[in-house]
């Protein structure tokens, strides 16, 4: 019996030791986790990713809302010149045709 109570005492020693150290890097990295949590959630001063995020998101969505602005105007005016051309031609073509008659 002795030598099982000594060894459980060893066994208890070595888990101890073992304890102490995965509390001790569990302490290390809770510090860690919380200065990622400042920096990443709460900002720590400067805005938040969260919040850098949407106003990067929000910018990318103008961005190409003006883009499609921009698309259809060039349209328009396309449209408009190409309505002009065509009046210039038929009106060369009426005048064209009273010259000849």
């Amino acid at each position: 019996m002795p030598t099982l109570e000594k060894q459980i005492l060893s066994d208890l020693a070595e888990l101890y030791h073992v304890v102490e150290e995965h509390i001790t890097l569990d302490k290390g990295n809770c510090q860690k986790i919380e200065a990622m949590y400042k920096i990443l959630v709460t900002g720590n001063g400067c805005p938040s990713l969260p919040e850098t995020v949407r106003k990067h998101t929000e910018w990318i969505d103008d961005k190409d809302e003006a883009e499609k602005e921009r698309e259809k105007r060039g349209f328009e005016i396309k449209k408009g010149i190409i309505l002009i051309a065509v009046g210039q031609v038929i009106a060369l073509a009426v005048s064209a045709v009273a010259i000849l008659k």
